[in-house]
């Protein structure tokens, strides 16, 4: 701006997206900061709701993969500032200092899309909009897809098959060049406490009490279990798209045939990295199709570029319904009656302390609570039991995995626990999952269930699944009929 003397800064804030390949964010912002020759920061706000545990449901598993990546990526920057503080908080005090420019890639989430609007308000203070750059980023497709009525999709075959190409030729930007960056080398004009970098240090300050919280309810998870041990998990990009390669080269084209064996390790794992940014969407498929250069002749990698392509139909679906965070896609089942009442309670807490007597279900939620992971078989089985077996509210699951999984997501956490409760988009008939099939099509040497469950369990069930199943086809009958 002319005649305006202060310095000029360019601020590249990530939430996620910890990684240096294919994130346009911090690519754009060291190529302006390079062109402009103006000085580079990087900085991490750890808002209220990693540093307190009162205002969100994030729980260990998160905060301590979040101490291991952000330390692992700060560590690419000569320098990284680690500020706690809210990021509107930051940018108004920076505006009295400094001429801004702010990059940050784009979010599905609704309370980040609120906060970017903040961001880019007090931006434009500075006089335009040309000191706010976002990027899309979280979905690799068009939010605009359409169907040919000119409606949104809710059903997700059809938006595959209108979106499938666009996914397979999504761009990837290269790995970003740090080498060239002139850093800010001057202290910062705040007064925000400042985090060191390593590992233990980000820890102590993210550390809270394992809180879960549920229709105004709170349970220390820390009083029922021993916290999980966390160290095997990769928290770096290099080694996580090191693993997607050997799971590329050796294991993808039987995906299909393998992905839901409960007894064997056919998943690729990549829900993590994907969770925090680690890698992209875009660079997974990418590396897919440098090795399988014809997907379509093979039914495994034609299966995982399918699952790639469901998370990015659950970001869609959550950017133009944002309240199915807390409501039912399907209006009509919105009026569900759920057990919130103490036997409901007491239902729930059977659940999560792996006592509702369904052995494959109660292996499930100690994989969970040892691990901070579970297999996607046996989210979706776990989901169906509480919701139609036992009739509890599909919010109160989709909590517990915000709180324990450390793989979260919240657009595909979300659509998950819907579709699991038969109340959200992609609808079918009812599902109601017998936890006994389930066990003997996906568990049939028993391997799962040995492995999670203690040799002494003599669980019985809370409800027979035969009169569970019957009380929720009354129950969902009930609800279609309104």
């Amino acid at each position: 701006m002319e005649g305006n003397s202060k310095s000029r800064l360019v601020i590249y804030l990530p939430w996620k997206d910890f990684r240096l390949t294919d994130n346009p964010a911090l690519f754009w912002a060291v190529d302006f900061s390079i062109k402009q020759n103006l000085p580079f920061l990087p900085i991490f706000t750890m808002d209220d709701g990693w540093a307190k545990t009162d205002v969100y449901n994030l729980g260990y598993p998160r905060r301590f993969a979040l101490s291991r990546i952000l330390s692992n990526f700060s560590r690419s920057f000569e320098r990284f500032e680690v500020l706690v503080c809210e990021p509107e908080d930051l940018i108004l005090e920076l505006i009295k200092e400094f001429e801004i420019y702010v990059f940050l890639n784009d979010d599905v989430e609704p309370f980040a899309i609120r906060r970017h609007k903040k961001i880019q308000n007090l931006l434009q203070t500075q006089g335009n909009d040309q000191y706010f750059f976002r990027f899309k980023n979280e979905l690799s497709v068009s939010a605009d897809a359409k169907t040919q009525n000119g409606n949104l999709y809710s059903v997700f075959t059809p938006f595959k098959q209108a979106v499938w190409d666009e996914f397979l030729d999504s761009k990837v930007l290269p790995k970003v060049d740090l080498l060239k960056i002139r850093y800010y080398d001057q202290n910062l004009p705040v007064n925000f406490e400042k985090v060191k970098t390593d590992p233990q240090s980000l820890f102590n300050r993210l550390d809270q009490k394992w809180i879960l919280k549920f229709a105004g309810q709170s349970i220390n998870l820390d009083d029922w279990f021993e916290r999980p041990n966390l160290e095997n998990w990769i928290f770096d990009e290099k080694k996580a798209l090191s693993q997607f390669d050997q799971f590329n080269q050796t294991h993808i084209t039987k995906y299909n045939l393998f992905r839901d064996d409960l007894g064997v390790e056919g998943t690729s794992k990549m829900s993590m990295a994907l969770a925090f940014g680690l890698v992209s969407a875009r660079t997974l498929k990418d590396k897919i199709l440098q090795v399988h250069q014809s997907p379509d002749q093979s039914k495994g990698v034609q299966t995982f570029l399918s699952e790639l392509v469901w998370r990015e139909f659950y970001r869609y679906i959550l950017v133009h319904f944002p309240k199915v965070l807390n409501k039912e896609f399907q209006s009509k089942y919105q009026k569900l009656t759920w057990r919130k009442d103490q036997g409901g309670l007491i239902r729930f807490e059977k659940w999560i302390k792996s006592q509702t007597g369904y052995p494959l279900v109660d292996a499930a939620m100690n994989q969970i609570i040892k691990t901070g992971w579970m297999h996607n078989r046996t989210r979706m089985v776990v989901a169906s039991i509480l919701t139609k077996n036992l009739g509890v509210d599909w919010r109160w699951g989709q909590e517990f995995f915000r709180a324990t999984l450390i793989d979260l997501d919240e657009a595909s956490n979300n659509g998950g626990w819907q579709w699991s409760a038969s109340v959200g988009a992609d609808p079918k008939p009812i599902r109601i999952f017998n936890p006994y099939l389930q066990a003997k099509k996906y568990d049939s040497q028993n391997i799962y269930i040995q492995k999670w469950l203690p040799q002494n369990y003599n669980a019985k069930p809370i409800i027979e699944h035969t009169q569970a199943r019957n009380e929720a086809i009354s129950r969902y009958k009930l609800v279609s009929s309104l």
